[in-house]
C-alpha cells in the first residue's frame, strides 16, 4: 500500500509483467487473453469525529458522525452505532426510533443487529414509557443519532463504526447528563436525649454538578403524612447534625441534597423514629381580636396554634375579657385545638373590652404571659342623620357632576354605634324610581372628621350622572357594618350636555359618484337633538387627508339618513357623523367605503313646451354613452317646496304632463337621470307659466349638492313636504298630436 492510501499489485505471467496501481476503484483488462482485474479499495474514514455532549436532564442530545466513503461503495457502506457497549444498526437510507422493547422499529426499515435479551436489558430501562426517545438519522454522508428526553440512565460512551467490508473506521465521545443529585444515603438517628437528636447521611451520586446544600426535613406521629422543613440549611460537607426538636412528640426524618439545577428527591425516611418528653406551651396564640359585625355579641378571635407547639396532652385555650376600665375577669375554654373563636353574649352596642388569649395542656399554662389586647362589642345602625343636605351654590351644578353639602354628624360612639367610616351618597332617576337607585360610599375618618373645623359642612362632587335628568338623592352616616337613617329627599335636574355617538352608522347605498348613509339616534342624548352634522375625509393608505364638513347642516332630528353626491369614482372615503344639541356637537362615528367604478349619469338638458294651457311637453337628450340611464320628471307648484315625480322611463326621451295635477296656475319642472347603482343627476328647474312660451337652450346644470333622507329612504328637502305622487298622462287626443309636432319643431333643434 502506498503513502497516500493507493494500492500497487504487480501481476505476472509467462507472457509479460504488469504494474498496477489501483485508486479507490479501478478495472484494468490486461493484454493477457481473457485476463480481466476488478478491485475496490474498501476505504472509509470517519471525516469528522463525534464531540462530546453535556445536557441537563430531559433536554435533547445530539451526536453527528461525518464519514467520507467513495460513491462506488456506498451499497456496501454499513453505519453501526454503539451505546454503552450495546450495538445498535439503522438501515442508511431512513429513520427509525427505539421502542419500549428495545427495538428499533422498522419505521422505514431499521434493523437491530443484536435483538439478544442479553443486549437489550438496559435500553428497555431508558424506554419502559413506550417513548421513542432514540432517532437516527441520514443526510448524505452526515449520520445522526438524537437522544430525546434524556435520562441520568442515558449517560455513557456513544460510538459511530463506518465500515465498508473489511476496511473499519470508529469514533467515540460521551453524553453527560446534569440533572439534580441522588438522595443521601443511609440517612440514621445517630442519638436522641430530651429535646434533640443527632443524624448524620451520606451524599448521593452528583451528576457533574456539585451538592451546594442539604435540607433535613420531619413529621410527627400527630401528622406523618406532613413533613416540615428545618429552618437551618447545612453545607455540602455536612455529615452529621444535631436537631432541636419540639416537646411532647415523636419524630421520623429524611433529607434532600441541592445543586444549581434544582432538589433531589428526599431519602427515604429513618427507621428509628425519636420521641421528645411533653412540657408546657412556650407561646400564646397570635392576632387576638374583635369582629363587630355582629349585634349585641363580643365574637374574640384569634390564629390557632399549630400541633408543634401544643407540646403535649390536652392542648386548650383559655379566654378572658373584662368591660375595659373594670377589674373583674370572666373566663372560658375553648377544648378544640383547632376552633380561633369565642362568641360572648354582651346586649350592648360597640362597648371597648380588655381581653387576653393563653395556651395551656395538661403540663399547665404557657410559660410565656399573654398580652392584654383591647377590642369591641358589636356595632349597629347609626342613630343620626345628615342635615341641610344640599347642592354646594358655590359649584356649577355640570351636565354629568352635581355637587352637594351636608352638615358633618356628631362623631360620638353613642350616636355612630361603631367605628365611623364615612357616608353613603345614593341617587336614582325620578321617572325610574327607587327601585333602581345607585349608592356610592364615601370614605371618611374619625381623623379626617376631627381634623378639620367640625362646624364646616361636608362636601363631596358625585359625577358620572345622565345630563338633562331629572334625579333624587339622599345621604346618610355608616359605621363599618351599618348604615344610619338618610337625610331628606334633594331633587335636581341636570343641565344639557353634549350627546354620546350615533348609532348604528352604516352604508344603505352606494354607487360611482353617491353614497346613502343611515344611522340611529344617540344612546345617549344628553338633552334633545337638535340635527346632524357629517363631515369626510379622504383616504390615502394608512393615512387620513383633512376633514371637510358636508353643508347644510341637518337640522331635522328626525332626519336619520343623508345622501351624498359629487364624489369620484373608485375612490376611499371616511364619513363622520355628529349628533348635535344645544350645547355642541357629541361624540363622532364613522364609517369608511370604496365609490363603485364606472361614470355616473350625465346632466340632462331638457326643454319644455307648452301645449296649450293643459299639457306640458318635457323633452331632452338620452345619455348614448350609458344606455342603462333611466329618467323621471320632477315638478311642483311654483313657491312650493315639495316636489312630486312621475314613474322612470327608459326608453323615451319626452314626456307629458296634465297641468290639472298642479293646483296652480305655475309649475316648475326638472329632469332627473339615474344609473343602475342609484347615481342621480337633475337638470337645471324650468319655470313653467300659465301660458307658456318655448325655453329653448341648453344651460350648463349646477353640480349636485347634498341630498336629505328620512327613515323610510324618500328624498326630502330640508323642509318636510308630504310624499311624492306620480302624475298621470294626458289621454287628450290633441295634446299627443300637438306633442308629435313639438318633436319633429325640437328634432331640427337637436340637430344644429
Amino acid at each position: 500500500m502506498q503513502s497516500n492510501g493507493n494500492f500497487e499489485f504487480i501481476v505476472k505471467s509467462k507472457e509479460k509483467q504488469i504494474q498496477l496501481v489501483f485508486k479507490r476503484h479501478v478495472e484494468v483488462k490486461t493484454q493477457m487473453p481473457g485476463a480481466y482485474i476488478r478491485h475496490w479499495t474498501r476505504y472509509v474514514r470517519i471525516a469528522e469525529p463525534l464531540q462530546n455532549v453535556v445536557v441537563q436532564e430531559g433536554q435533547r442530545a445530539k451526536f453527528v458522525c461525518k464519514i467520507d466513503v467513495h460513491d462506488l461503495d456506498l451499497p456496501r457502506l454499513k453505519v453501526t452505532w454503539r451505546i454503552n457497549g450495546r450495538y445498535w444498526s439503522p438501515d442508511t437510507s431512513r429513520e427509525g426510533h427505539l421502542t419500549g422493547s428495545g427495538n428499533i422499529i422498522q419505521e422505514d426499515g431499521f434493523v437491530d443487529l443484536d435483538d439478544s435479551p442479553d443486549d437489550i436489558d438496559d435500553l428497555e430501562e431508558m424506554e419502559r414509557s413506550g417513548n421513542r426517545r432514540l432517532v437516527f438519522k441520514q443526510d448524505r454522508g452526515w449520520h445522526t443519532l438524537i437522544v430525546r428526553k434524556t435520562r441520568v440512565t442515558d449517560s455513557g460512551v456513544y460510538s459511530c463504526i463506518a465500515s465498508v467490508g473489511r476496511d473499519t473506521d470508529m469514533s467515540s465521545a460521551h453524553l453527560k447528563i446534569h440533572t439534580a443529585p441522588d438522595p443521601p444515603n443511609n440517612v440514621k438517628v445517630a442519638s436522641c436525649h430530651g429535646n434533640s437528636a443527632a443524624l448524620s447521611w451520606e451524599p448521593g451520586q452528583e451528576y457533574g454538578n456539585k451538592v451546594i446544600e442539604f435540607q433535613v426535613q420531619f413529621n410527627t406521629s400527630a401528622q406523618p403524612d406532613v413533613w416540615h422543613d428545618f429552618d437551618e440549611r447545612f453545607g455540602a460537607q455536612t455529615r452529621m447534625v444535631t436537631l432541636a426538636l419540639y416537646p411532647g412528640l415523636t419524630y421520623s426524618f429524611r433529607v434532600k441534597a441541592r445543586n444549581i439545577l434544582g432538589s433531589s428527591k428526599p431519602s427515604a425516611p429513618t427507621s428509628r423514629k425519636c420521641t421528645t418528653p411533653p412540657d408546657r406551651p412556650h407561646g400564646n396564640p397570635r392576632n387576638v381580636r374583635t369582629l363587630t359585625g355582629v349585634k349585641g355579641m363580643l365574637v374574640i378571635v384569634w390564629q390557632p396554634m399549630s400541633r408543634l407547639h401544643f407540646h403535649g396532652p390536652r392542648f386548650r385555650y383559655h379566654v378572658r375579657w373584662r368591660r375595659h376600665g373594670s377589674f373583674k375577669w370572666n373566663d372560658q375554654y375553648v377544648d378544640d385545638p383547632a376552633q380561633g373563636f369565642l362568641d360572648v353574649e354582651t346586649n350592648d352596642v360597640y362597648q371597648v373590652y380588655d381581653l387576653h388569649v393563653k395556651a395551656e395542656n395538661s403540663m399547665g399554662e404557657s410559660n410565656l404571659p399573654a398580652y392584654i389586647y383591647r377590642g369591641h362589642s358589636g356595632e349597629s345602625e347609626p342613630l343620626v342623620a345628615p342635615s341641610n343636605f344640599s347642592l354646594n351654590p358655590d359649584m356649577v351644578l355640570e351636565p354629568h357632576t352635581a355637587h352637594f353639602m351636608w352638615d358633618p354628624v356628631d362623631l360620638d360612639t353613642k350616636f355612630i354605634c361603631g367605628k365611623f367610616r364615612g357616608y353613603k351618597l345614593r341617587y336614582w332617576v325620578s321617572k325610574e324610581g327607587f327601585a333602581k337607585k345607585k349608592e356610592v360610599k364615601i370614605a371618611m375618618s374619625e381623623a379626617s372628621e376631627e381634623g378639620g373645623d367640625n362646624q364646616s359642612p361636608v362636601k363631596v362632587a358625585l359625577s358620572d350622572l345622565p345630563a338633562y335628568t331629572s334625579l333624587q338623592a339622599q345621604v346618610a352616616v355608616i359605621n363599618t357594618h351599618y348604615t344610619g337613617p338618610f337625610s331628606k329627599l334633594l331633587e335636581f335636574f341636570t343641565p344639557e350636555g353634549v350627546p354620546s355617538a350615533v348609532q348604528d352608522l352604516r352604508l344603505q347605498a352606494y354607487g360611482v359618484a353617491y353614497v346613502l348613509l343611515k344611522w340611529r339616534p344617540p344612546d345617549q342624548p344628553n338633552g334633545i337633538i337638535q340635527g346632524y352634522n357629517i363631515a369626510y375625509q379622504q383616504v390615502f393608505g394608512m393615512s387620513l387627508g383633512p376633514t371637510k364638513p358636508l353643508l347644510p347642516h341637518i337640522n331635522d332630528p328626525s332626519t336619520l339618513g343623508a345622501r351624498i353626491t359629487g364624489l369620484r369614482p373608485e375612490h376611499r372615503y371616511r364619513f363622520i357623523v355628529w349628533a348635535r344639541t344645544r350645547q355642541g356637537s357629541g361624540e363622532p362615528n364613522f364609517v369608511d367605503m370604496t365609490t363603485a367604478k364606472g361614470k355616473p349619469p350625465k346632466t340632462p338638458r331638457i326643454q319644455v313646451a307648452g301645449l296649450g294651457n293643459s299639457s306640458v311637453n318635457v323633452t331632452w337628450m338620452a345619455d348614448q354613452a350609458s344606455p342603462d340611464v333611466k329618467y323621471l320628471v320632477e315638478y311642483r307648484e311654483t313657491g312650493h317646496s315639495e316636489w312630486h315625480n312621475t314613474e322612470y322611463v327608459f326608453d323615451k326621451s319626452w314626456l307629458m304632463l296634465d297641468k290639472a295635477q298642479v293646483p296652480g296656475s305655475d309649475m316648475e319642472v326638472r329632469l332627473v337621470a339615474s344609473n343602475r347603482l342609484g347615481d342621480t343627476a337633475t337638470s337645471r328647474t324650468v319655470a313653467v307659466a300659465k301660458t307658456l312660451k318655448n325655453t329653448g337652450g341648453f344651460p350648463k346644470a349646477p353640480i349636485p349638492d347634498i341630498t336629505l333622507h328620512n327613515n323610510s329612504g324618500e328624498k326630502l328637502q330640508h323642509n318636510k313636504g308630504r310624499p311624492s305622487k306620480s302624475a298621470s298622462w294626458s289621454s287628450h287626443a290633441w295634446s299627443v298630436i300637438g306633442a308629435l309636432l313639438v318633436l319633429a319643431l325640437y328634432s331640427r333643434v337637436f340637430q344644429q
